[in-house]
């Protein structure tokens, strides 16, 4: 039986491959297999063989091996911005300028002085203290200038023309534009890799100031023969760029130069040259990076003098410069008059006023003309740290040990341990970093690091002196101080690349490098890793010979772990688009059925969504799509989540409510899954997936039932992790027992509770929506202790506010007889007058004017309008000037000690501080918005992001949305007016929403009355007055 042996033999060889995560296509298989047949029978002729034995040659010279370099085999995938390789260069006595090639290596097995690693990406601190108060004080540089390309349409000369020559031409005039262009140069030496951040933050900062027209960054290189720049900094390209290029002799473009002034071309004062040809064309400064205290040793040197400007954006070289305190007569300046300026906003504020404003003074420190650049001593070894020890501080002299306990190390590395010292500085890091004592490590060859990737080391004879410096002690201490501080750090800081050993990881690096800070499984999740035991071979396996290789259209290429009552294979379609491919056969196929009419039911909301179904082939099956996170990560089961252990509270409680949000959607659906379990709940980091819904049921209330009794017994595991008095919720859960009599709660009502315990704000829509007109009109009317005040505003492009806060303030005065007041937040800008059909009150203007004959609320009605509802108006003609808002903010204060109710409408949607005046005191918040899709988009997360910076994340919670739609609708459709269902993703920044469509009647001007609107939008905007009178008794 020789054929079946072999065919034996061949099966149990690929089982022990697919064991060992080894799968060979059929393809593939036939190349080995023909392989196998072109080798001699010799057994020293195998290619392992070979590699194996060793070599007869002459031993080549010793070398030290670069310990810590992450590598990858040759032909291996690169790892992180491209994994540099194990490179082998000679001892330091012995060292070359010239590295020597790379000696090949076998590509055998992996080598027993390596580990597994993977890349991930780990937080640093900023570098750029005071980012705030720094945008501030670049504000006065925000100024226009007229554009000499772009024009606008004048309409009011254009009218004037046509009046007076009788000639229908279009008057144009230039459009405003940014005054300024600037162009950041980046000194960008290897001295300058440590400030490379500084430099980025920097021109990040100078970006969203919104300053300048344009902005260009630039290279410059000063360490060579000759001055040049290139397109971008810390970037390897050849391409030279003369420095005079970017002088602007239109003097329109400010330069800003960031060095800590160490290359050569700083000390020989072939620097101070381009300065002064780019200070005669327009304001040039340059940015220190080095702390002030080291300025002296560099060739960036100041002295302080006292600087005049005459006009706005002049020229360094047209300005008057004078000692502070000596006469003209006595001293001159005979320097370059460019300000070198620390990156802080007092050193910045004083250089702004000067560039900025049309004449104005300051004393700056402005650059000093180059010392004498005698040659430096060039030693190595035992002499150059005997140097470093006699000019550093002690400071840096103990930080220098601290890094040699880590390295080699990268730049990142090296401000995290910086950091993570009390008494160690910047300037301590600058100090070691510049005094000579590390050198970088030799990239790949052919290959070009990023900046935050090069390495840097101490020769072996000083690194082992320094680390004899300090206590052994403090040094694991820092390194425990690192790691806490990564943890702190994690998803707030900028995130540099980095290496985690693990023994699932992807690449490898040597055994003996030493790690900067050890992190446990839930920072690593932080970081981007994921949870280590989830990745994919936990979930899916290699198959094995009996498994097919094709089901439908679907290449498969691994199987299931578990297969249950269907078998589950992972496969791709032609398009390389990767699916979950689930086949059963005999009694399981109409289970499959079940999955394929559920799945299509719930659309991929809380479930797989169908991608394919093939039910009537003669291997039935269904393709769905994964449930694996983007980048791969398969959901795990929930029995995984409990039996690690490691949920905390909040955690917990969070998994409780997506699980209950997963039932109730389906449930809506008419879908009941009937088999919850452990093993059928996949969770993918804090949300849930339902998944094996072959045993589900269509509109069965029998299911329902067995799904809250499942239910309930998932809870009550998953609360286990949050002890404390749970009150209603653990009522709740209970009552989900089959066993209890009485009232079982839904999936709905868990969610609703588990919301409001984890402080999200329940839906006080639904509450309104079950009210009868006459609960809601008793509700609107409910007295107040004091005056409430409502704040209407909404995102860009959006329209209706005015509308929305003048029939509220309708609805309010009707029901509570008076006492109300709307308030314009913008006067002069605003809509809100033109609600108004008899506008006869003088308006805000006036009234601040006026404040100090204000004694009773009888003194407001010469400035106030009044709507036929018994409303009051305070606003303002549109095109009057904004009033300043000390006496607006008196005005506000005089209207709540008179009127119950304050509605503010603000029609700018920018959110800055002047907005503070009316959030501040507001009790309720209402959005408007167009739609839903708008405030999900990226413009409406910034909207909310913005309130949320400005302090306002409780009265966000609280607040109600209103969708006014713009557009008119042919055909109003069911649950298009009224209390609208509040999305997961607002269910934390709102408790209730309110639909009001187009109306005719609404969208012409002028004031608009109850009675006109029909019956649907009338309720609409009873329900949203009733909603903001929940919060009256609350707030």
């Amino acid at each position: 039986m020789p054929e079946d042996s072999t065919a034996c033999g061949l099966r149990r060889v690929l089982n022990l491959l697919a064991d060992c995560g080894v799968t060979l296509s059929q393809e593939e298989l036939l190349d080995t297999l023909w392989l196998a047949r072109q080798l001699t029978g010799s057994p020293e002729s195998l290619p392992l063989q070979r590699d194996a034995t060793p070599s007869v040659a002459p031993p080549p010279t010793p070398v030290a091996p670069d310990r810590r370099r992450p590598h990858t085999a040759p032909g291996g995938r690169a790892g992180l911005y491209g994994a540099p390789r194990l490179e082998t260069r000679p001892e330091p006595e012995t060292a070359s300028s010239v590295p020597e090639p790379e000696t090949p290596q076998p590509a055998a097995m992996p080598q027993d002085d390596e580990t597994r690693a993977m890349p991930l990406r780990v937080p640093e601190a900023k570098a750029l203290a005071d980012e705030l108060l720094i945008g501030r004080v670049l504000r006065p540089l925000k100024q226009s200038r007229p554009s000499t390309s772009r024009y606008d349409f004048d309409e009011e000369a254009t009218v004037h023309a046509l009046a007076e020559t009788g000639l229908p031409d279009v008057v144009l005039r230039p459009a405003p534009e940014r005054w300024l262009d600037l162009a950041l140069v980046v000194d960008d030496g290897t001295s300058m890799l440590l400030w490379q951040r500084l430099a980025t933050e920097l021109h990040a900062l100078l970006r969203r100031a919104g300053a300048f027209r344009m902005i260009r960054a630039y290279g410059l290189h000063t360490r060579g023969d000759e001055v040049h720049l290139r397109g971008r900094p810390f970037s390897a390209e050849a391409n030279r760029i003369p420095t005079d290029l970017i002088a602007d002799p239109t003097g329109r473009t400010l330069i800003l130069l960031v060095s800590d002034g160490v290359g050569r071309a700083w000390r020989d004062g072939r620097m101070h040259s381009t300065l002064n040809g780019w200070a005669r064309c327009g304001p040039t400064a340059v940015v220190h990076a080095l702390p002030r205290r080291m300025w002296g040793g560099s060739g960036l040197r100041s002295q302080r003098w006292q600087v005049t400007s005459e006009r706005r954006g002049s020229a360094n070289t047209e300005w008057g410069v004078a000692d502070p305190v000596l006469p003209r007569h006595m001293v001159s300046f005979r320097g370059v008059p460019v300000p070198v300026l620390e990156p802080a906003p007092a050193a910045l504020a004083a250089w702004v006023r000067l560039v900025a404003s049309p004449a104005s003074s300051a004393t700056l420190p402005l650059l000093a003309a180059p010392g004498s650049s005698g040659a430096r001593p060039v030693d190595t070894g035992l002499p150059r740290l005997r140097r470093f020890h006699a000019a550093a501080s002690p400071e840096a002299y103990r930080l220098a040990a601290h890094l040699a306990g880590v390295a080699p190390l990268s730049l990142p590395v090296m401000r995290l341990v910086q950091a993570a010292i009390p008494w160690a500085d910047t300037a301590n890091l600058a100090e070691v970093f510049l005094g000579g004592l590390l050198r970088p490590l030799p990239g790949p060859p052919g290959e070009s690091l990023p900046p935050q990737h090069q390495l840097f080391d101490f020769d072996s004879d000083i690194g082992s002196i320094l680390l004899n410096a300090v206590p052994l002690a403090d040094v694991v201490e820092t390194g425990r101080t690192v790691s806490a501080r990564l943890e702190r750090l994690a998803g707030r800081s900028p995130e540099f690349p980095a290496w985690l050993a693990h023994p699932e990881g992807t690449e490898r690096i040597p055994s003996s490098t030493r790690a900067f800070a050890a992190i446990g499984p839930r920072l690593a999740a932080r970081f981007g890793v994921g949870s280590l035991e989830r990745r994919m071979g936990s979930v899916w396996r290699p198959l094995r010979s009996g498994d097919p290789w094709r089901i439908g259209p679907y290449t498969v290429h691994a199987r299931g772990v578990g297969d249950g009552l269907c078998r589950k294979f992972l496969g791709r379609d032609p398009d390389g688009t990767e699916v979950v491919v689930v086949t059963a056969d005999g009694q399981f196929v109409r289970g499959l059925g079940a999955e394929a009419q559920a799945l299509q039911l719930i659309g991929g909301q809380c479930a797989p969504r169908l991608v394919a179904s093939g039910l009537d082939d003669d291997e039935p099956w269904i393709a769905q799509t994964p449930p694996h996170s983007p980048d791969g990560i398969p959901a795990e089961p929930l029995a995984t989540v409990l039996a690690r252990g490691d949920l905390e509270p909040d955690a917990a409680l969070e998994l409780a409510r997506h699980l209950c949000e997963a039932v109730d959607t389906s449930h809506r659906a008419d879908m009941a899954h009937e088999d919850l379990t452990p093993e059928t709940v996949r969770c993918l980091g804090r949300t849930v997936i339902l998944t094996d819904w072959f045993r589900s049921s269509y509109r069965s209330e029998r299911g329902i039932d067995r799904d809250i009794a499942a239910l309930g017994t998932l809870l009550a595991r998953l609360i286990t992790f949050a002890p404390g008095d749970l009150g209603e919720l653990r009522e709740l859960i209970e009552a989900c027992d089959p066993a209890h009599r009485g009232f079982r709660p839904t999936a709905g009502q868990l969610v609703e509770v588990l919301a409001a315990r984890l402080g999200m704000q329940g839906d006080d829509g639904k509450l309104v929506a079950a009210m009868d007109a006459r609960a809601r009109t008793e509700l609107i009317r409910t007295r107040v202790r004091s005056c409430r005040q409502v704040a209407v505003l909404g995102p860009g492009g959006t329209s209706g506010k005015s509308t929305t806060a003048a029939l509220l303030a309708t609805v309010f005065a009707t029901e509570r007889g008076g006492g109300t007041i709307v308030v314009d937040a913008d006067p002069g800008v605003g809509t809100l007058g033109f609600r108004v059909n008899e506008n006869q009150g003088r308006g805000m203007t006036a009234l601040t004017r006026a404040l100090s004959r204000i004694k009773n609320v009888r003194d407001f009605d010469p400035y106030l309008s009044t709507m036929r509802s018994g409303a009051h108006v305070l606003t303002d003609l549109v095109g009057l000037p904004t009033p300043d808002p000390a006496p607006i903010q008196r005005v506000y204060d005089l209207l709540r000690q008179h009127y119950e109710i304050l509605i503010t409408d603000s029609h700018s949607t920018d959110l800055d501080e002047s907005k503070h005046s009316v959030l501040n005191p507001a009790h309720q918040l209402v959005i408007v918005a167009e739609s839903l899709d708008a405030l999900m988009a990226f413009e409406g997360k910034q909207y909310f992001n913005r309130l949320l910076g400005l302090g306002y994340k409780e009265l966000l919670s609280r607040s109600v949305i209103v969708l006014s739609t713009t557009a008119p609708v042919r055909r109003r459709r069911q649950g298009e007016v009224g209390i609208a269902e509040r999305p997961a993703e607002l269910r934390h920044l709102c408790r209730g929403i309110v639909a009001i469509p187009h109306s005719p009647y609404l969208a012409n001007a002028g004031e608009a009355d109850l009675g006109g609107l029909d019956h649907e939008l009338r309720d609409a905007y009873y329900a949203l007055a009733a909603l903001v009178a929940q919060s009256f008794n609350a707030a």
